[in-house]
């Protein structure tokens, strides 16, 4: 990803919408708490911006980072949605990761940050503590994009670089530290992890050992989240409320606010996402979180009969991995 390329589309932004009775190195002094050479250094490219800067200036100089960074060819998964190579594609998700991770670390300082979000899937920040699982997700992917192909790769033909392993080991440290997580979830989670193993099983894409390998990693997961729930808190400590809706919900729907920034997204392609820093995007995907959990159970520090019925159900359709067939037999989603 071109980040100077990004960072020179900030700096015009900067720049034109500084007003005429001042500079723009000025603006940046008084705006950044930062010394005068510092806002030269940045100003002349020689010192890039973070992702922390960019948001306070946006939201006090008023010009968009959408529009800032549209105008820029990223080159990257977030902007870029087929390719045509396996290793760039593999190398463009490292990045994007490694750019998430880098945002939490900056805004998790924050005693005001939070995030939210509701979906149904589970999010990076629960299954990516679990290498096979993720892999089996990047492999997914993968052949979808058509860079992998039976007969000649399959499930276990996939190995992750470890720099990507170890990308997904920061994110997962990084975003349990935000100061606040909402997390809502809907009853088809797990259902729609078993039915993606399960059609890779008899496409003959993985075999029956790796599904068992997976098997125990959903199981490990679940306890994890089942964990979480019951304490109301992650590993780190930090607090998280867990919902589960009474609704399915079509996608996975995510924001993320801190003192000077706002954020929201929506998961698209499996991997990819689509994002946005405009203000109203980020208030109607509030409201729209909000909402959702309304329709929701809480079953942190809470609602424990709930949360009794709600990871049974998710074992026991995991358990329906022995199966042949690629859908959960009916009777595990009646109450």
């Amino acid at each position: 990803m071109p980040l100077e390329k990004l960072n020179a589309a900030l700096i015009g932004a900067i720049q034109n919408s500084t007003p005429e009775y001042t500079n723009a190195a000025t603006v940046l002094t008084d705006k950044l708490n930062i010394g005068r050479e510092a806002a030269y250094r940045r100003l002349r490219g020689e010192v890039p911006f973070t992702f922390g800067e960019a948001g306070v200036l946006s939201a006090q100089m008023n010009f968009s980072l959408d529009r800032t960074v549209g105008a820029v060819d990223f080159g990257n998964v977030l902007f870029r949605l087929s390719f045509n190579d396996y290793s760039k594609a593999l190398e463009d998700y490292t990045g994007v990761i490694d750019q998430d991770t880098l945002f939490y670390r900056e805004i998790s300082s924050d005693a005001d940050a939070e995030q939210a979000i509701a979906g149904n899937s589970f999010p990076r920040m629960i299954y990516m503590r679990y290498e096979k699982l993720t892999t089996f997700k990047l492999f997914k992917w993968l052949y979808q994009q058509g860079l992998v192909g039976a007969p000649a790769v399959k499930y276990e033909d996939m190995k992750a670089p470890e720099v990507l392993l170890q990308s997904y080991r920061d994110l997962v440290h990084e975003a349990q530290l935000m100061p606040a997580t909402t997390l809502v979830f809907d009853r088809s989670c797990t259902k729609r992890w078993a039915n993606a193993i399960g059609a890779f099983r008899n496409m003959h894409l993985i075999t029956d050992e790796s599904v068992e390998v997976l098997k125990g990693e959903l199981l490990q997961m679940l306890d994890e989240l089942e964990e979480i729930c019951a304490s109301g808190q992650f590993r780190s400590g930090r607090p998280v409320s867990v919902y589960i809706s009474d609704m399915d919900i079509e996608a996975t729907y995510c924001y993320l606010s801190a003192r000077h920034y706002r954020a929201s997204c929506i998961d698209a392609f499996s991997i990819n996402s689509l994002r946005s820093a405009d203000p109203h995007m980020f208030e109607h995907m509030k409201r729209w979180i909000m909402s959702l959990s309304r329709f929701a159970s809480l079953i942190s520090c809470s609602g424990e009969l709930q949360r009794i019925h709600f990871f049974k159900r998710q074992r026991t359709i995991v358990a329906e991995l022995e199966r042949e067939g690629l859908e959960p037999s009916p009777e595990v989603f009646q109450e």
